[in-house]
């Protein structure tokens, strides 16, 4: 009996940290990933230089701090 509910608390925290760590870097991720490839492309596009790269990549990168944080928030209150 304990040996199963040792073997059922192992499962939960495993399944617990690999849902916290897919969400946080889908958070990391997603945000300057997209950011990074359509920066690139919407700055070739309208001949601006680097402008919309490096500003797009700097609203990710809040986006993924924010998201973070509320993660974070989150899982502290669990």
């Amino acid at each position: 009996m304990a040996k199963e509910q040792s073997d059922k608390d192992k499962n939960y925290w495993m399944s617990f940290s690999l849902r916290v760590f897919a969400e946080s870097t889908g958070w990391i991720a997603f945000p300057v990933l997209g950011a990074l490839y359509f920066g690139r492309w919407l700055s070739s596009r309208k001949n601006s230089g680097h402008f919309f790269f490096f500003s797009l990549t700097g609203m990710a990168f809040i986006i993924s701090c924010i998201g973070l944080a509320r993660t974070g928030q989150k899982y502290l209150k669990q």
